[in-house]
């Protein structure tokens, strides 16, 4: 089987397939299967929404004026993802068991309606798990009292910003939800995500781009307008705000000061470089800020 259909076949399993799955599923008593999934969804969003009721929307989150980012809510963010650190790797384990039998599939020309069947089945299954992900890093944010915009600027500075992680990091099949609906619940194929120009992962780098640009341009620009309101921002902070501004505004494809960080921010970081390393999982990336309204 070429590697193109076994991939598809998962990226089937977590969207267009969760409908076939479903159907058959009902037929042969697995109702409480799709309830639990259903139910997963379901509980992620209120979640979801309680963070936006107690912290607002993550588009209007203000970063620090000062350009900083404080050691106390640096160790917020720690403890946020150390806390996400069980739940990330049963996450990241079940994705390496899909991609293991991907790879198995790949290897065998002559594979039975029932092979298929598991692919399909595992790409399901990963749909709670990916709902329990999101579940717990919205308690547990509510738990540290850290909004879900405060988290994102700070996970994007960290690992894209600074440390230049790569934004195809994760498996060869579609993990991602619609970047044009905030990332929810929208579990799509190989086929829906791309335009026909790429794969799985050149798809993973389009849509972590846009989301990543769109979220922090807006950051940047409720700094500014928050000046103007009446803080008081560093002059040196509220330049690079501004020239950084007019650098993403002439470059579609530039990721927010990939020529280096201002030193306010390279500063507040830079003491923890080995934490964040140990906290950062390649695997799950692109869904890491899912539920963000990019």
């Amino acid at each position: 089987m070429s590697s193109t259909s076994s991939k598809w076949l998962i990226g089937c399993g977590i969207g267009c397939g969760v409908l076939v799955i479903i159907g058959l599923v009902l037929l042969v008593g697995g109702y409480f299967l799709v309830k639990d999934t259903v139910q997963g969804i379901q509980d992620a969003e209120i979640t979801l929404q309680k963070l936006e009721d107690r912290f607002g929307r993550v588009e209007d989150y203000v970063p620090p004026l000062d350009g900083t980012l404080s050691a106390g809510r640096l160790e917020t963010f720690f403890t946020v993802r150390d806390s996400l650190s069980v739940y990330a790797a049963d996450l990241e384990n079940s994705i390496e068991e899909l991609t293991v039998k991907a790879d198995e599939m790949d290897d065998n020309d002559e594979e039975s309606f029932r092979d298929v069947m598991k692919i399909v089945g595992k790409g399901f299954d990963l749909i709670p798990r990916i709902a329990r992900y999101f579940i717990m890093r919205n308690r547990i944010l509510l738990t540290q009292e850290m909004g879900l915009g405060e988290y994102s600027y700070i996970y994007i500075t960290a690992y894209y910003s600074w440390l230049g992680k790569p934004l195809d990091d994760g498996p060869d099949f579609p993990l991602t939800g619609d970047a044009e609906n905030g990332g929810r619940f929208e579990w799509r194929s190989d086929r829906d995500e791309s335009d026909g120009s790429g794969d799985a992962r050149d798809d993973r780098i389009r849509n972590m781009r846009r989301q990543i640009r769109r979220f922090m341009i807006r950051a940047f620009e409720n700094s500014l307008d928050e000046s103007v309101a009446g803080g008081l921002p560093a002059a040196g902070w509220k330049a690079s705000l501004n020239r950084e501004l007019s650098n993403l505004e002439n470059d579609r494809l530039r990721l927010p000061w990939q020529d280096g960080l201002p030193s306010p921010l390279e500063r507040s970081l830079r003491p923890y470089r080995d934490r964040f390393e140990r906290v950062y999982y390649p695997t799950i990336q692109s869904i890491e800020l899912q539920g963000a309204d990019f």
